[in-house]
């Protein structure tokens, strides 16, 4: 059954245990958590973000350790690259690059391993500020990831507690800011994000990576 599913980026262990308990008590029902933490609380799940360079070489490395393996691409070029591993799970929307750089060719390539693009809403919201136009970039990349068939996720991406907030306002984000359906904006806080971390998500594509975790030398 799908479950509201956030993924946060705590800065201390000790946010790491306020922020997961406040997620769960707004409604989560499952949290991802990107940073090199030794011990998880329960009701969490391992996100690595990695860069081109390191893929696919240090990615093969931590593929097994982690639920999912996600990139931040800064040019076309490197969204072409990282989405044509079929180690990675997804990609972040270009918040920070002055520029689009997620193209159809790359949507397509990731929906073989029925990926995801990441839309990280605290990140947004502080370039935002400097930048209004990258409202209008990651609104393009939403509307190409779903014209290819893939299935965006809309992620709070706190780094600090204040930054926890309901799944309706994730949603909210997405009706309001991205210009979605209130359907499809629910659909990127519950539904995808829960069919991206499921079981049968993982047998399903188990296959397609397996060759490229074990690697062509």
């Amino acid at each position: 059954m799908p479950r509201y599913i956030d993924i946060i980026a705590p800065e201390s262990e000790e946010q790491l245990e306020l922020m997961v308990n406040r997620a769960i008590s707004l409604g989560f029902g499952a949290v991802g958590i990107v940073g090199e933490f030794s011990d998880l609380p329960s009701g969490t799940f391992r996100v690595s973000i990695v860069g081109p360079s390191s893929i696919p070489q240090e990615a093969r490395k931590i593929r097994s350790k982690v639920r999912l393996l996600l990139s931040s691409p800064k040019t076309l070029e490197e969204s072409r690259k990282v989405t044509f591993s079929k180690l990675v799970d997804g990609v972040v929307a270009s918040y920070d690059t002055g520029r689009p750089n997620f193209d159809y060719v790359s949507a397509k390539q990731l929906k073989r391993n029925e990926g995801t693009l990441l839309v990280p809403v605290a990140w947004m919201i502080r370039k935002m500020l400097e930048e209004p136009h990258v409202i209008r970039n990651v609104r393009l990349e939403v509307r190409i990831a779903l014209k290819a068939g893939l299935y965006p996720v809309i992620a709070s991406m706190a780094r600090d507690i204040r930054e926890v907030v309901p799944p309706r306002l994730l949603a909210s984000f997405g009706e309001f800011i991205l210009d979605l359906k209130r359907d499809q904006a629910k659909s990127m806080v519950k539904d995808f994000p829960s069919y991206l971390i499921s079981e049968e998500r993982r047998l399903r594509t188990k296959g397609v990576a397996l060759d490229e975790v074990q690697g062509s030398h």
